[in-house]
């Protein structure tokens, strides 16, 4: 007859065994990004916050065939949003450097019209395709297009909770073509929705660029009012503006350039 301790004592060391072996499985699992991504996805089926950290996942490993397949399940999870289209800019122009056709491109921008917005994530991806770019990460990203696009959602009625955004980061693009009169439209519609610090001291710079002295002057008084219940803001950019109030002090007293 089996002694009862003995019985015990094999309980508790398979117990110990049993939960020694679950916590190497966990350890795995969650110390394997990739492997972490795919039981995140199993877990969540449908949603498009998992299936786009694993294609990130894939892309940085360079798992081309995987990442595919994941733009294709976040375009099956919701058909009217542009995130999904935005991801393959990304993927074309940025990580595999293929470029796009016109009429790639056209078809995006054309349903941009008819989309839903979805939330910031558009947002978010525009700013990684702007850092890309600037970062030369994005050889083949037309700039032209990528702006008609953002026009395309301006036109969109579902993104104006976001039009300031829209304008701010349209401002900016316009900047990188060196389309500085585009670049001054936007960003001055962009601080009609919310006239923040941040927007009107990239106004400066433009304007500045411009070589418009009576506009830059007023703008750097604005600003400088603004800044006075501001004092974080101020330290801040303390350095730019007195470097920009050097600039507009050596401008010559004449009309600015005018648009072509």
């Amino acid at each position: 007859m089996v002694n009862k301790k003995m019985i015990q004592y094999m309980i508790r060391y398979l117990y110990l065994f049993l939960i020694i072996a679950v916590t190497c499985l966990e350890v795995n699992l969650w110390s394997t990004p990739l492997l972490q991504a795919a039981e995140w996805v199993r877990q969540h089926p449908g949603s498009k916050r998992a299936i786009n950290h694993q294609l990130n996942l894939n892309l940085i490993m360079g798992n081309a065939e995987q990442v595919d397949k994941d733009l294709l399940a976040l375009q099956a999870i919701d058909n009217d949003d542009i995130y999904p289209s935005l991801k393959g800019i990304s993927i074309a122009n940025c990580y595999r450097d293929n470029g796009m056709s016109d009429t790639q491109w056209d078809e995006i921008i054309n349903k941009a019209t008819s989309l839903q917005y979805r939330g910031t994530s558009v947002l978010s991806e525009f700013r990684t395709l702007e850092y890309q770019y600037t970062h030369g990460q994005c050889s083949q990203l037309r700039v032209d297009k990528l702006t008609e696009l953002i026009d395309a959602l301006l036109n969109n009625t579902t993104y104006a909770p976001v039009s300031g955004e829209l304008h701010e980061i349209a401002s900016t693009f316009a900047i990188l073509m060196g389309d500085l009169y585009s670049a001054d439209d936007h960003i001055r519609k962009a601080i009609e929705i919310s006239p923040d610090i941040d927007r009107k001291v990239m106004l400066l710079r433009i304007v500045v660029a411009r070589e418009d002295r009576i506009n830059a002057e007023n703008i750097l008084q604005d600003i400088n009012l603004q800044l006075q219940v501001m004092p974080r803001q101020r330290l801040y950019y303390g350095d730019m503006l007195n470097q920009l109030e050097q600039q507009i002090a050596e401008m010559q007293d004449t009309p600015p350039p005018q648009a072509d």
